[in-house]
This record gives structure tokens, C-alpha cells and sequence, in this order.
């Protein structure tokens, strides 16, 4: 080898120590940055309202034994944070959520919770809006009722799933919409029914209203009531 090749091969070596180097470089400060975020989303997600709520939901649930569970929010903006605090823990127990959804179709909840790190591919969700005025992609873990004027169709769906997952806890985003579609007669019936169907399959479901109106009509078909008040 002569002395020019040699020279060449020495260059090789310093320049690929220096490529190593700067790779190693990079991932300690990439490793430093994801633990400085990862640090202030925990910081963050301990003064969140969805934290707070949870608390209060760890203090007056059980996540095991607590079956037909009415969950008032005073406010109505904190229903979203509720139901993300529900997920977390139903999951913790090692429960697979099953959201209605009343007032948000499936396409809009799925864009509000992306920013919340959970996945959406454990949880299954009935979607009681978007049939009646767009077409709907076919997702394994989403079903389509018509409408919820549709309140039979919506408890064969429920039946469905409890008898393919025996691990199903149900949540109802808001079920104050119910009183845009039906009469009080109706509603007493559909709870009554509804029920005595999750408590005759041990299913835990968890309804959540802010029309403290509706509480005093159906709050005899359940076994608590939990308000949450201004976080």
C-alpha cells in the first residue's frame, strides 16, 4: 500500500469516527429532548382538568363493582376529559371500552382523541349519528345505528358486542340527546331495559348527562350518581 492509499484509508477512518460520533451526539440530545417533553406532559397531564377528574372518579367508582353508573358534569365541557378518564381507568382494570356516541360522530371523536395518546384500536364504538347523513367506512372496531330514534337497534348492537367481548365496559358520551328524539314515557322504558340487560351480563356502564332535570326522572335504574362539579 502505498503511502497516498494509506493516507486515503486514514481520512476513511477519521471521517466515519466523526459520522459515529455525531450519531451518538444526535441521539443523546434527541433522548435528552423526548425526556424534557415527556417530563412536561406528565407535569402537564397532572394540573389537567382530565387528572383532576380522574381523581374524583378513582375516589367515588369502582371500577369492578360499580355497574349502572349516572356521571353528572355540571359542565358541559368537561365531558370530553370525563370520557378520556374513563377510558384510562376501564383500561387499567383491564377492561376493553365501548363508547356510544351521541352527540360526536365516530370521525370527529377520533380527530379530539389523537391528541390524547390513547389507542383507538382498543376501544370499540357505536356510532348512533353518522348514518343518518354520510356514508360510512367500513372499521373493524366501529358500528353504525341508524339513528338513535333507533333505541332497539342500538341495544341489539350492545347485545352483540357483549356476547363477542366478555371484557366490554360501555360508556355513554351524553345521553341528554336522547331528549331531542323521544318522549319521557320512552326514555324510562329504554333505561329500564337497557339496564336490566347490563346488569343481567355484569356489564359496567357509565352514562354521562349534564340536565340535572333527566337525573330526577331515570336516577331509580341506577346503582350511583357521581357529580362532578367546577374543576
Amino acid at each position: 500500500m502505498n503511502a497516498i492509499e494509506e493516507e486515503l484509508n486514514n481520512l476513511k477512518k477519521i471521517t466515519t469516527n466523526k459520522i459515529d460520533d455525531n450519531k451518538i451526539e444526535k441521539k443523546k440530545i434527541f433522548n435528552l429532548i423526548k425526556n424534557e417533553v415527556d417530563e412536561f406532559d406528565q407535569i402537564s397531564y397532572l394540573l389537567s382538568n382530565e387528572k383532576k377528574i380522574a381523581n374524583e372518579l378513582k375516589n367515588e367508582l369502582n371500577f369492578i363493582t360499580d355497574n349502572q353508573v349516572l356521571i353528572q358534569n355540571i359542565l358541559s365541557e368537561l365531558n370530553f376529559e370525563t370520557i378520556i378518564a374513563l377510558i384510562r381507568e376501564i383500561d387499567k382494570a383491564n377492561f376493553n371500552p365501548i363508547i356510544v356516541l351521541t352527540k360526536d360522530p365516530y370521525v370527529s371523536f377520533k380527530r379530539k382523541i389523537q391528541n390524547t395518546k390513547i389507542n383507538i384500536e382498543n376501544i370499540t364504538f357505536i356510532d348512533t349519528i353518522s348514518k343518518s347523513f354520510m356514508k360510512n367506512n367500513i372499521e373493524k372496531n366501529v358500528y353504525y345505528v341508524d339513528s338513535l330514534q333507533n333505541l332497539t337497534q342500538l341495544q341489539i348492537v350492545c347485545t352483540k358486542i357483549i356476547n363477542e367481548n366478555q371484557k366490554s365496559q360501555f360508556i355513554f358520551d351524553s345521553i341528554d340527546v336522547l331528549e331531542l328524539f323521544h318522549s319521557d314515557e320512552i326514555i324510562i322504558k329504554f333505561f329500564y331495559s337497557f339496564t336490566r340487560l347490563m346488569n343481567s351480563k355484569n356489564k359496567n356502564c357509565y352514562y354521562l348527562l349534564n340536565n340535572h332535570k333527566l337525573v330526577s326522572k331515570i336516577n331509580q335504574f341506577f346503582d350511583k350518581l357521581t357529580v362532578i362539579e367546577k374543576i
